[in-house]
């Protein structure tokens, strides 16, 4: 499975916010981007679809810079997933064949539609909660030891 690099940058930045953002505290875009070394203008873009999608919510002003829109534990993979890119999850077609074809017909309904619906039932089972904990977890850092930027 190929994921591209909207929904992988997108999901990094979900992560850095919720990681990074203390209370009532944004996490600014740049400082997204010297972290993971992405492109700020790439960052924004991205930035702009997880607005719109009502996962992030932009603050303005000296201390601005972005929050997590909603509780991270109400913010699924799936969700993510599919503002930044609604292929990556849908069902697998096929192009040029024969349809009636019984080889297609079981393929699709055998193999393809059962990847998919794993796919979008495991997805939807893990919270960006969750993602972020299991970064904490792998990082060995407890919360009081996470540095939060001003």
């Amino acid at each position: 499975m190929k994921i591209s690099t909207k929904v992988e940058f997108g999901i990094i930045a979900l992560v850095d916010i919720a990681l990074n953002s203390g209370k009532n505290e944004a996490v600014t875009m740049y400082s997204i981007s010297q972290r993971h070394n992405i492109s700020s203008k790439y960052l924004e873009q991205i930035m702009t679809i997880l607005r719109q999608g009502n996962l992030i919510r932009g603050i303005k002003g000296s201390r601005g810079g972005y929050n997590i829109a909603r509780p991270s534990d109400e913010i699924t993979l799936k969700e993510i997933i599919d503002t930044l890119d609604i292929s990556v999850l849908e069902n697998v077609n096929f192009y040029n064949v024969n349809e009636d074809s019984v080889i297609v017909k079981t393929l699709k309904s055998e193999v393809w539609d059962n990847i998919t619906a794993f796919l979008q039932n495991f997805t939807e089972k893990i919270t960006l909660a969750d993602i972020t904990e299991m970064c904490k977890q792998k990082s060995g850092k407890k919360e009081s030891e996470f540095m939060y930027y001003i």
